[in-house]
């Protein structure tokens, strides 16, 4: 929604701004790890690991991509020329309420 919705007004903000706040967070973390014991270490790595591949996988099987269906080549073509963008533009919305502004005084 950033993106797409800039005027939407955003109720809540990170103290510091982005600039201070993250930075000493990693920079915690970071000191958390180093200072850390080295079973501890050895620990933050294998889960960490486990972590990823679970996440991976999770991604790789429940991939809307790979599991689309080849279209037939000739079906595909036979669609390529009706898809249509039916969304209207700004100006179709202002003809359109204009006729029915002018429908409304006719009648």
């Amino acid at each position: 929604m950033r993106f797409t919705h800039k005027e939407v007004p955003r109720g809540f903000r990170v103290p510091f701004g982005p600039w201070v706040m993250p930075p000493i967070g990693a920079m915690l973390c970071l000191l958390l790890m180093i200072t850390s014991s080295k079973e501890t270490g050895i620990r933050l790595a294998v889960w960490m690991a486990v972590g990823q591949v679970i996440y991976f996988s999770y991604g790789f099987w429940h991939s809307k991509l790979r599991t689309l269906k080849p279209m037939d080549p000739d079906i595909a073509m036979n669609n390529f020329d009706t898809k249509v963008d039916n969304q209207p533009t700004t100006n179709e919305y202002i003809s359109d309420l204009v006729i029915i502004k002018d429908e409304k005084l006719v009648t």
